[in-house]
């Protein structure tokens, strides 16, 4: 988790031509870590972020995958309603 979010530090820094894409990843991976220990708030909020980031970039295929990431988290956490509207977003998404 701490190299991940070093590696976001150091993106954030140099903004190169890979920045928008490697953003996105670390996000996630960043995301996924802290879900698989267990701090599923902390996942969330990271999954948003990159959400966010990734609809300003307008990069489909992320928002895509986030979003199918939030609904899970939803899902686990017994949020059926939350996981039901994340899913059907995911759908409405796919669809365009």
């Amino acid at each position: 988790i701490e190299g991940y979010k070093e590696l976001l530090n150091l993106i954030e820094e140099i903004k190169g031509p890979l920045y928008f894409g490697s953003r996105l990843t670390l996000l996630n991976n960043l995301a996924y870590c802290y879900s698989m220990t267990g701090d599923k708030k902390k996942a969330l909020e990271i999954y948003l972020e990159a959400e966010e980031f990734s609809k300003q970039q307008t990069q489909a295929r992320a928002t895509n995958t986030i979003r199918g990431n939030i609904a899970d988290i939803h899902y686990t956490e017994n949020n059926w309603e939350k996981a039901i509207i994340s899913r059907a977003i995911l759908i409405k998404l796919l669809e365009n």
